[in-house]
């Protein structure tokens, strides 16, 4: 998908709020159905994935005050799923797309 990017490896004061929902996000595709994670971690929040796309919904991008991010149409933060955050081990540019598809 054109436009999406991510890093990780900021690290913001709210992130201490949120526990790692997610880690290992593989996918071999740019489809969610394609990805596979696993719930429990061995990360900090270091590691915590920041996201640039479009629409979120079970995913969601927050801005380091905490608030939902915005912004023309375009949404770019702190990627949570279901309330977590989200650990960039085995994270790629196909999860990025994936998870952005995914949001629509």
């Amino acid at each position: 998908l054109v436009g999406v990017s991510w890093n990780s490896h900021s690290v913001w004061d709210i992130q201490d709020n949120y526990n790692i929902g997610l880690d290992d996000v593989s996918c071999s595709s740019t489809y969610w159905s394609s990805c596979i994670y696993i719930t429990s971690h061995n990360c900090s929040h270091s590691e915590d994935i920041f996201l640039n796309c479009g629409q979120v919904s079970v995913f969601r991008l927050m801005d380091s005050g905490g608030a939902t991010i915005t912004q023309g149409g375009v949404n770019s933060g702190l990627l949570l799923a279901d309330g977590n955050t989200v650990c960039d081990d085995s994270f790629s540019d196909n999860a990025a797309a994936a998870i952005c598809r995914h949001t629509g």
